[in-house]
């Protein structure tokens, strides 16, 4: 009897270690996404949007990973510009520190500097050399079409 609850014992603390050492990388925020390459997941207004009010404040970009980290900020900031047609618009490229708030860490925000024109097309570019804090690259030109009213 003392044989099988030894057994026992033995095997649940070896099953509870197992699942400790598989989970603790999740834990500690590694989504091991490491080798994923960076990509873009959604904008605000979306691409392709129409009637967009031309008093926008913001326009907001979500990634994948991590695109707000110190480490990459000074490129990425860089990487994004606001466009009517081959003009470029004033705006701000700004960010939530990740240090700041964590669940922000994969969008990036656009201020336009003044109200927006009406009936007009704008394209918010990124450049292919967007990085991630993991070093991945956007790897691609990205371009984010909406026309206000």
């Amino acid at each position: 009897m003392k044989r099988k609850l030894y057994s026992l014992v033995l095997l649940l603390v070896t099953a509870i270690v197992l699942n400790c050492i598989y989970l603790l990388p999740v834990q500690a925020g590694d989504d091991g996404s490491g080798d994923k390459p960076l990509n873009f997941v959604s904008s605000s207004p979306a691409n392709g949007a129409t009637n967009v009010t031309q008093n926008i404040s913001r326009i907001k970009l979500t990634f994948d990973k991590n695109v707000v980290k110190d480490a990459v900020w000074a490129n990425n900031a860089k990487c994004i510009t606001l466009r009517q047609g081959t003009k470029l618009v004033p705006a701000t490229v700004s960010r939530v520190k990740d240090t700041v708030n964590f669940n922000e860490r994969d969008n990036i925000y656009i201020y336009p500097k003044s109200k927006l024109k009406s009936a007009t097309k704008y394209t918010v570019v990124v450049s292919p050399k967007l990085t991630a804090n993991n070093g991945n690259k956007l790897g691609k030109t990205l371009k984010i079409n909406f026309k206000t009213k």
